[in-house]
């Protein structure tokens, strides 16, 4: 039975002793896996590539979320996790990641400059769902399609900066409003000037009705 574990993935831009201290509270819980240290910046930059190596099927989903989180509530996100790897095959090198990296310079540029959809005090969390039997595609698809939605719904960051959602790890399509927000119809405009036939409409398509 696949068993699921907390992994946490941190950064600290500093001397080690340093980090050492800033995280004392997190290793003191006794970590299973401790790989803390120093190490050069592309190495930090792909801790997590493990998550997205080769073979498989792989499906992803975006949300976001304020804080501070409820604990109830992504103990029930863990739980249902949990349940779902736990009870279909294969399904075990998935992950549900929260990422708590500084909103500020990102808050700092207006709603409407760009086709970003959030920009408020928001954290993005991505979810990769890995699994190799195709009679589990629709299954596996369905339930990180729920989960996500779950995120968005009580991630508090439905509001009038911010969509839930982030659009770079939404593998399938939504309605372009519950993506881009107010810059939807900006989009669109900008779609029907420079692309009126709608050639390039992968990933996502902004005139899609």
């Amino acid at each position: 039975m696949n068993q699921p574990m907390i992994l946490c993935a941190v950064f600290f831009c500093g001397a080690q002793q340093a980090a050492e201290e800033y995280f004392a509270e997190l290793t003191a819980l006794g970590p299973v896996i401790n790989q803390v240290g120093s190490m050069p910046y592309e190495k930090v930059n792909g801790m997590l590539n493990a998550a997205v190596n080769f073979g498989g099927r792989k499906t992803g989903g975006g949300s976001a979320v304020k804080l501070p989180l409820e604990p109830l509530f992504v103990q029930e996100v863990f739980d249902d996790f949990a349940k779902f790897v736990g009870s279909h095959k294969g399904v075990g090198e998935s992950l549900i990641l929260f990422e708590i990296i500084p909103f500020k310079k990102i808050a700092e540029v207006p709603l409407e400059a760009t086709a970003h959809g959030s920009r408020g005090e928001y954290y993005n969390v991505g979810s990769l769902f890995k699994w190799y039997e195709p009679e589990l595609d629709a299954t596996v698809r369905a339930f990180s399609r729920s989960v996500n939605q779950k995120i968005r719904e009580r991630g508090g960051t439905m509001t009038e900066r911010g969509v839930g959602a982030y659009s770079n790890y939404i593998e399938y399509q939504l309605n372009p409003e519950k993506i881009f927000g107010v810059n939807a119809e900006k989009l669109r405009q900008l779609k029907l000037k420079y692309d009126p036939e709608n050639l390039f409409w992968r990933w996502h398509n902004v005139l899609l009705e």
